[in-house]
């Protein structure tokens, strides 16, 4: 944690003072002692705002409600995590005047957030010139100058396109992925039913159910609605799966406060399986989180197994359990569906698929594609 020059936000400031008037220097340089033997390495003044700021939080729980919580609009959301807000902590050192400044031709935003402040009993304080800020989370933060582009953090995890994307680009592939591409779109199995099953993709299957399952138990714990959908298994899009399996973990990590003995941006960033199932062992407060981090490893690792065994596959091994295709067959309606993949998203199509599930369970996927694609103007 670097200490920021700039002059600390009011909120803080008075938190600071406040704490310091409750205990004596004595017992602060005592505190500092024991955090220096534990390896933190702080300057004073920033052990003093650090461990302030704890207490406060460990005081009032409130204070570490989620932005993805706070009963706001999305867009008030959206304008505060690009401003670094995580927290209701971090939301009350922002000011007045960067407020204005981060909700410039948003009045309705501003005033939606100033509205909610209100009904917790909050307000922000005033400060003339740009301020330090501290999360708990990522250190030292500042409000973004205007029109500056959005800074990627791994420490605060959302489900925001921009961020999701760079993610998974940087931390969220799996082993080698680029590399069994054409395995994973030329090889199919021949049949993903009961006792036919290639083992790696029942293996794959069952941990994908677990860590959903996990994943549903920890918004009812957390009394949130699932915001991911459980995909429809089995399905030979096991790649689009495991992209929604990561998308399960991400939202538990941005809408709860779950995680509390690992540092998040640590689980997410290690490149190693073992490091993360070392990390979740510390998480046994919670069993379904637990179980969903475990899983998270576990569908990654099964993954993996399924890129090995579909590589061999090109390489004519396997062949009782799979059918390789080394010319996909043209479609008789395959312009149409090109047009269609061209224009929509496969995430979009996804959606929709589901939706039309729904009302109709008998609905193949390659039905809908061509229906979706006929309709296509």
């Amino acid at each position: 944690m670097t200490e920021n020059k700039l002059p600390l936000n009011p909120w803080l400031a008075e938190i600071i003072q406040l704490s310091r008037n409750s205990h004596s220097v004595n017992y602060l340089q005592d505190c500092y002692k024991m955090s220096c033997a534990r390896g933190e390495i702080l300057s004073w003044p920033e052990f003093l705002v650090k461990n302030f700021l704890e207490v406060q939080m460990n005081k009032n729980p409130f204070l570490r409600k989620p932005l993805e919580q706070m009963d706001i609009s999305d867009k008030a959301k959206d304008i505060l995590y690009w401003a670094g807000v995580d927290k209701i902590s971090d939301l009350l050192q922002i000011t007045k005047e960067e407020l204005d400044a981060i909700c410039i031709k948003e009045e309705g935003v501003k005033e939606g957030i100033t509205q909610y402040l209100a009904s917790i009993g909050q307000e922000l304080l005033s400060y003339s010139a740009k301020t330090s800020k501290l999360s708990l989370t990522y250190g030292y933060w500042t409000i973004p100058s205007p029109g500056a582009s959005h800074c990627f953090n791994i420490a605060r995890p959302t489900l925001r396109e921009e961020w999701f994307k760079e993610y998974y680009r940087l931390y969220g592939r799996f082993e080698d992925e680029e590399k069994h591409r054409q395995a994973f779109e030329t090889v199919r199995p021949i049949c993903l039913e009961a006792e036919l099953m290639p083992r790696d993709y029942k293996e794959f299957f069952q941990a994908a159910k677990n860590l959903f399952d996990s994943y549903e138990d920890c918004c009812a714990y957390c009394k949130i609605k699932p915001r991911v959908n459980r995909p429809i298994m089995p399905d030979p899009d096991v790649r689009y799966i495991y992209r929604e399996a990561l998308r399960a973990l991400i939202d538990i990590l941005e809408r709860t406060t779950l995680m509390k003995r690992a540092d998040v941006g640590d689980y997410l960033s290690t490149p190693s399986d073992q490091r993360r199932l070392d990390l979740s062992e510390e998480e046994s407060h919670n069993e379904s989180f637990q179980l969903l981090l475990i899983c998270h490893v576990e569908v990654k690792i099964d993954i993996e197994n399924i890129g090995l065994t579909l590589d061999e596959c090109l390489r004519g091994q396997h062949g009782n359990e799979f059918a390789l295709l080394q010319e996909p067959q043209k479609h008789p309606f395959s312009a149409a569906i090109l047009r269609l993949r061209e224009k929509v998203s496969d995430e979009t199509l996804r959606a929709r698929y589901r939706a039309e599930v729904e009302e109709n369970p008998d609905l193949g996927w390659e039905e809908f594609i061509v229906q979706a694609a006929l309709a296509e103007p």
